[in-house]
């Protein structure tokens, strides 16, 4: 990352001898090795294959061991493609093709340090093209990995990372008119920002009865509360700014 962002344009002539392996490393596989034969850790295994986590109730040492040397390697390779789309601009265009699918496989990550650059890349993406067309299916292509990282983290009531993913989602609308957008497209991010009002909602109810439950609370309970609230509103705002823009 660092030789790309003092080079910018001129890296991109070595591009085509390391940027496909770079990929590959961003998308290694994180395995968890079974020390015996048993039921348990195999069922570990499983889970862990379909979900991408690692179910703490299994967790045994006994039963297997967490690849940390393979989630290394995707933390640095994350970061590596954010930095080397961001510093290259316009010379990233020809790789927009090949980054996109890995990229958007990782917008829902578990682990929130790869997520996030993931995300952050979609604006970097954008930011390499000319025409908006290109944007537009960029766009297109990134939204059902957008829209199931918001569905996530609403069914696991993760406030900030629904509003993270939003900004991340409002970002790539600012590059495009709305006419380029399909009607399913429109309809889509439509019903999406409404179930996040709900949930948006549902929060408030919440910190609102969790607040009478209390007789009396000290200022770090009413300051834990204050942020709660401040990170729903927070919520409802940037689903009003995304609304805003579709409907200009």
């Amino acid at each position: 990352p660092q030789i790309s962002s003092h080079m910018n344009e001129e890296f991109a002539k070595y591009m085509p001898h390391i940027f496909e392996s770079i990929l590959k490393a961003f998308d290694i596989e994180v395995k968890l090795a079974t020390h015996k034969d048993s039921d348990i850790g195999e069922l570990a295994k499983k889970k862990f294959a379909l979900t991408g986590k690692v179910d703490n109730s299994l967790f045994n040492f006994d039963n297997f061991v967490f690849d940390t040397s393979a989630f290394a390697i995707k933390l640095a390779a994350s970061s590596t493609v954010f930095s080397i789309a961001r510093n290259l601009r316009k010379a990233f265009y020809p790789y927009i093709s090949i980054t996109l699918p890995v990229v958007a496989k990782y917008f829902n990550f578990h682990v929130k340090e790869v997520s996030k650059k993931a995300l952050k890349t979609l604006k970097a993406l954008n930011l390499a093209c000319d025409d908006q067309k290109d944007m537009a299916d960029i766009f297109t292509n990134a939204l059902p990995s957008l829209s199931l990282a918001v569905h996530d983290s609403i069914l696991k009531e993760d406030v900030q990372n629904v509003h993270y993913v939003l900004k991340q989602l409002n970002k790539a609308l600012d590059f495009l008119s709305q006419p380029l957008l399909g009607d399913n497209v429109l309809a889509d991010l439509l019903g999406g920002l409404s179930q996040v009002l709900t949930f948006c909602d549902q929060e408030k109810k919440k910190i609102i009865a969790e607040t009478k439950s209390l007789e009396d609370y000290d200022d770090q309970k009413k300051e834990e509360i204050e942020k709660k609230y401040e990170g729903v509103n927070n919520l409802m705002q940037i689903v009003m700014e995304i609304s805003g823009t579709l409907l200009k």
